[in-house]
């Protein structure tokens, strides 16, 4: 199916509905379809919130936020700029796997 043909599609339905909207006495009413709520995208929005969260209260009480992928800041100049707003960062080296 070509551009204009799906456009003419689209145009024609549009037109249908606006017809049967316009010949309904009383109180318009338009079905939607879909659902307006999806608890997966919430479950996954509270989870991804609470990680950070997490990561981020405990790098501020102390804690140690260590995994073994870590590599070298890309932007070094970055961590500068972090140290001179206040905040504390030390080097540390990652323990090997082996130990």
């Amino acid at each position: 199916m070509g551009l204009i043909e799906n456009f003419g599609r689209v145009a024609s339905s549009y037109m249908e509905e606006k017809e049967q909207l316009q010949a309904v006495e009383g109180k318009r009413t338009r079905t939607r379809t879909g659902h307006g709520f999806w608890p997966h995208e919430v479950l996954r929005d509270a989870i991804l919130l609470s990680f950070m969260t997490a990561v981020l209260l405990a790098s501020k009480t102390g804690g140690v936020v260590i995994g073994h992928n870590l590599h070298h800041v890309a932007d070094e100049a970055f961590v500068q700029r972090l140290q001179e707003a206040g905040v504390g960062i030390e080097a540390t080296k990652t323990p090997s796997l082996e130990d």
